[in-house]
C-alpha cells in the first residue's frame, strides 16, 4: 500500500494493510504519545535544557559541542537515556535511564528539550506535549517530516543563539500558540484517517 498514513507504519511505506488496525489504535494517536504520562503541568520552569543521549548515536559529535556551549553559558543541562561521560556538577546532571513518569517531571522542570536524531521520533513529541520548546538536529528527514512551526532546527555549525533567545526573551516562544497549531494539525490528521478508514 503506497503512501501509508498510519503513524504506526510510517509516512512512505507500509507492509501491513492499515485496515487490520482497530480504529482506536489509529484515531487520537498523538504521534504515539501517551498523554496520560506526558503532559504539560503548567509549572514555573527553570532556565534549563534536557537532552536525550544515546551512546551509540553517530550524532554525538554535535551533542558534545552543544553541551559545552550550554555549560559555558551557565545553562543547567539534564541528560537522560544513557549516562553521559561528564561527571555531575552544579550545571550538568546525568539522569541515566529513568521511568516515564519521572521523565515527565523533568520535562516539566525545563524550558527546552533537545534530541540529536536525524530522523523524527516519538520522543520529540513526548517532549513537546510536556510543554518544552523542542530543538532537533537539522537533517533532510526532519525538515521534510516535522512541522516547522512546532520544532526548531539545530544547525550543524553549532550555534546556540536560538536557544539563548528562548531563555532571554519570553516572547520568543509562546508555547500555548504553538500547541494550538499542533492541535489543528492533529485534528486535520484524524479527519483524514477517518475518511480513509470509512472508505475501506
Amino acid at each position: 500500500m503506497p503512501g501509508c498514513v498510519n503513524p504506526i507504519c510510517g509516512p512512505t511505506t507500509c507492509t501491513i494493510p492499515c485496515s487490520i488496525f482497530p480504529k482506536e489504535n489509529i484515531f487520537k494517536s498523538n504521534y504515539g504519545v501517551d498523554k496520560q504520562i506526558f503532559f504539560n503541568q503548567n509549572k514555573i520552569r527553570e532556565n534549563s535544557v534536557i537532552i536525550e543521549y544515546n551512546k551509540s548515536a553517530s550524532t554525538n559529535k554535535y551533542l558534545e559541542k552543544y553541551i559545552k556551549l550550554l555549560l559555558d553559558n551557565n545553562i543547567i543541562v539534564y541528560v537522560y537515556n544513557d549516562f553521559y561521560d561528564l561527571q555531575n556538577s552544579d550545571n550538568i546532571k546525568n539522569l541515566g535511564k529513568i521511568n516515564n513518569n519521572l521523565l515527565n517531571e523533568y520535562f516539566n522542570k525545563c524550558k527546552i528539550g533537545i534530541i540529536f536524531s536525524k530522523n523524527p521520533t516519538r520522543n520529540m513529541y513526548e517532549m513537546f506535549v510536556s510543554g518544552l520548546c523542542v530543538f532537533v538536529l537539522e537533517s533532510e528527514k526532519n525538515i521534510i517530516d516535522l512541522p516547522q512551526n512546532i520544532f526548531k532546527m539545530l544547525n550543524k555549525n553549532i550555534n546556540i543563539d536560538d536557544i539563548l533567545n528562548i531563555f532571554n526573551n519570553p516572547d520568543e516562544y509562546k508555547y500555548d500558540d504553538v500547541y494550538a497549531g499542533y492541535l489543528n494539525i492533529h485534528n486535520e490528521y484524524d479527519t483524514l484517517l477517518n475518511r480513509i478508514i470509512e472508505f475501506q
